[in-house]
């Protein structure tokens, strides 16, 4: 398999946990986030948002499901590498953090497509940017972060099965090839596009290394950020 791509997978608070009880067995799908504002914040690119965000150091807030969560920790490197001060506002949960985006409680987040997409359908918000590596084949006319000037800054969250540790490779790898089989499939590529994922099959070994790849890659993101989930 072609090496993955310099995509950082955004890990859960309880990703340490979960890396040590189970071992990886195949890979399903990835999606990304989509970088959008209330529509009264007079910016329409992120280099625009930047610029604002300098001009009124902390007047920015931006809304996440939670303390470690994808949101929040894609805007704090948002921040490191824009060198802008925007206040974080944790929610207990994705719906209500992107409500009040919608009625400028708070002026953003990153939000994933399935929830993203409809909201900017109606202008209840305003996209920016899409944190895929390309843009996104539901709404092609969001430019990337990398687009946006921002080189590197891609994001995915992944999808994926795991078993008991001991469980034998023969077997992992025998779901493994199920799995890759389904996921040809034209309809499940389809079903997994309209929610703005991308099948992403990957072989036990191939999803160890990537996973640790890029938890690594993101540990030391969190380490320059100093970003605290307590």
């Amino acid at each position: 398999m072609e090496s993955p791509p310099p995509t950082i997978v955004v890990p859960r608070t309880d990703a340490t946990a979960r890396a040590t009880a189970f071992v990886p067995v195949a890979r399903i799908a990835t999606s990304s986030n989509v970088l959008v504002v209330n529509p009264a914040l007079p910016v329409n690119s992120v280099a625009e948002l930047v610029a604002y965000a300098k001009a009124h150091p902390g007047g920015l807030s931006y809304a996440s499901p939670g303390v470690g969560t994808p949101a929040h920790l894609i805007a704090e490197w948002l921040k490191a590498k824009a060198g802008i001060d925007m206040v974080h506002v944790p929610y207990k949960g994705g719906g209500v953090s992107v409500q009040d985006v919608m009625t400028g409680q708070v002026q953003l987040t990153f939000e994933n497509p399935a929830t993203a997409l409809p909201m900017i359908a109606s202008g209840g918000v305003r996209p920016l940017a899409v944190t895929s590596e390309t843009r996104s084949e539901l709404a092609a006319e969001i430019p990337t972060m990398v687009e946006s000037g921002f080189d590197g800054f891609v994001t995915a969250s992944i999808n994926f099965i795991v078993a008991p540790p001991g469980t034998p490779m023969p077997v992992r790898q025998q779901v493994s090839d199920a799995v890759a089989r389904a996921l040809a499939s034209d309809d499940l590529k389809q079903a997994f596009a309209k929610i703005g994922a991308t099948a992403r099959p990957a072989s036990p070994d191939e999803l160890a290394v990537y996973m640790v790849q890029q938890q690594q890659r993101w540990s030391r993101i969190v380490e320059t950020t100093k970003i605290s989930l307590d």
